[in-house]
């Protein structure tokens, strides 16, 4: 059982995220000098993400409390995190992070700053006891960069984040079959292109429609990931 100050500084930090303060980093991060100061270990996870979630669900409507012990488990396992050996060693790496996805221009954000610390944890899990380089944070923060990529190379990019996307959730199959179907015909072009060196342009037709799937495409996995 964990300490009834330690939840009793958990439960405010959720009644401040109930009022609309982002307390969920804060709470997170304490977590993570808690268990460096051995106040609390990864087994206190879901004793200290409860009451958070007391204090926050006391100041907000019923609709966003976590009634499904499937959802509680993922934001446990998330929070969880923060409170691995290899994290909790290398615990400036959140400070850090923070800084670094302060200078990334939100369009190009992976990820809402708490899921980001999230990846961020796993990320440092996978790589161990030495601290992530600041580089290897910003690639954990900030989306792959597609400008400068032909029409047929950012459909395969698409292509490849919607399969992910439909290996874990589902329902994304039309998506996929549109898709291939454009890669297809843009590989038809260009190997016609690459035959007949005088098409004057006449390759360029298509980049509209090209251009309409992209954004469809991006909309959708948008709407999944968000």
């Amino acid at each position: 059982m964990t300490d009834t100050t330690i939840l009793d500084i958990f439960v405010n930090f959720g009644r401040e995220g109930g009022k609309g303060a982002d307390s969920i980093i804060k709470a997170a991060m304490f977590a993570t000098g808690a268990c460096a100061a051995k106040m609390v270990t990864d087994k206190d996870a879901g004793e200290l993400y409860a009451a958070y979630r007391t204090g926050f669900d006391g100041e907000v409507m019923l609709s966003d409390n976590l009634i499904r012990n499937d959802q509680a488990k993922v934001q446990i396992s998330c929070f969880k995190t923060f409170l691995k050996d290899e994290v909790v060693k290398n615990g400036e790496i959140h400070g850090r992070a923070l800084a670094l996805r302060a200078k990334i221009d939100p369009a190009n954000r992976k990820h809402s700053a708490y899921n980001g610390l999230v990846a961020l944890n796993r990320a440092q899990v996978k790589k161990g006891m030495v601290a992530l380089t600041n580089a290897e944070i910003t690639a954990v923060l900030e989306k792959e960069v597609v400008e400068g990529k032909s029409d047929l190379e950012k459909l395969i990019a698409q292509r490849k984040v919607l399969q992910k996307l439909d290996d874990s959730l589902g329902g994304l199959l039309d998506a996929l079959v549109l898709i291939d179907r454009r890669i297809q015909a843009l590989q038809a072009e260009a190997m016609i292109d690459s035959e007949d060196p005088e098409t004057d342009g006449e390759g360029d037709a298509p980049n509209s429609a090209v251009a309409d799937l992209l954004k469809s495409v991006n909309a959708m996995a948008g709407a999944v990931t968000h």
